[in-house]
């Protein structure tokens, strides 16, 4: 059913809105109109909408289209898009696209801009020695991110208490992109 803010999501995009064209092709790919939900998602990283170029990738990449995954994870990681710029760095290295350093550095690009997923790899793969206490903090700012692996790990660190932890989770479940609560609480 196209309603009538998919009516302006369109005129949106027609004017070049990246973000109008992400949410089309969000609406198609939930109609499972994968063509549509391709195109509009391309259309949305032409105009430099971070999260379409992420989206677009991730499309890209279940099609086995690498050369086009790579190429548009990198431009949503340079738009900004963190969780891209861990995608991008892990994924180049295991292709043998870019050396080790040059992973480090998206790695740390994607922490830098608040990814759960790079921060917790950061951590369970440190390029540098750290120091148990950053691992917590690491660790529990991933899981208020969302990212439920990192949860589970900050649970399991003996320099937390239990009340400490049910802080968190309790946090973690009304943030702006919550974990399931029921999947947290069983934590606690």
């Amino acid at each position: 059913k196209f309603d009538k803010s998919n009516y302006y999501f369109n005129k949106g995009c027609e004017l070049k809105n990246g973000a109008s064209c992400g949410a089309l092709a969000e609406y198609y790919e939930n109609e499972f109109d994968i063509k549509k939900a391709t195109s509009y998602y391309d259309d949305g990283c032409d105009f430099n909408h971070a999260e379409s170029c992420f989206k677009y990738s991730n499309l890209k990449f279940s099609q086995n289209s690498t050369s086009s995954y790579f190429k548009y994870a990198k431009k949503a990681c340079n738009l900004g898009h963190g969780d891209s710029c861990y995608y991008y760095g892990n994924q180049a290295f295991e292709k043998k696209k870019i050396k080790l350093d040059i992973a480090r550095i998206y790695i740390m690009k994607s922490v830098q801009l608040g990814s759960g997923y790079g921060l917790e790899q950061f951590i369970r793969y440190p390029f540098v020695e750290l120091s148990d206490s950053f691992k917590k903090r690491g660790r529990e700012k991933s899981c208020l991110s969302g990212h439920m692996d990192s949860c589970e790990k900050l649970k399991s660190l003996d320099s937390i208490s239990g009340l400490e932890f049910e802080n968190i989770i309790g946090q973690a479940c009304t943030k702006e992109k919550p974990l399931s609560c029921s999947e947290l609480y069983p934590l606690v």
